[in-house]
């Protein structure tokens, strides 16, 4: 399946590869979207983001991991997994460098 996501708004989906491939923490209504609380989404979305709120939403389930959204408590163990990831990158960078 081929989809179109275009229509995203650019800062949303910088947010939510920011989110994948960094660990870091999103403005409310992505991480809504993210922590699959769509009630809270449309509540803390603007209109830009709500008019494209299918398009996010189809985003995230198909083409982010699923490991990284579908509650707050995935959310919050995909950040730490990131930034140990990280962690263990920059240390692995300095022992070499070194």
């Amino acid at each position: 399946m081929i989809t179109d996501y275009g229509e995203i708004p650019d800062p949303i989906m910088t947010a939510i590869r920011n989110h994948v491939d960094h660990g870091r923490h999103v403005g409310s209504f992505t991480t809504a979207v993210l922590e699959n609380d769509l009630a809270t989404a449309v509540l803390r979305g603007d209109e830009n983001s709500l008019r494209c709120l299918q398009a996010i939403v189809k985003y995230v389930y198909n083409d982010i991991p699923s490991r990284a959204w579908g509650s707050q408590e995935k959310v919050a163990k995909w950040r730490q997994n990131i930034a140990q990831l990280c962690e263990s990158t920059s240390a692995r960078h300095l022992t070499v460098a070194s």
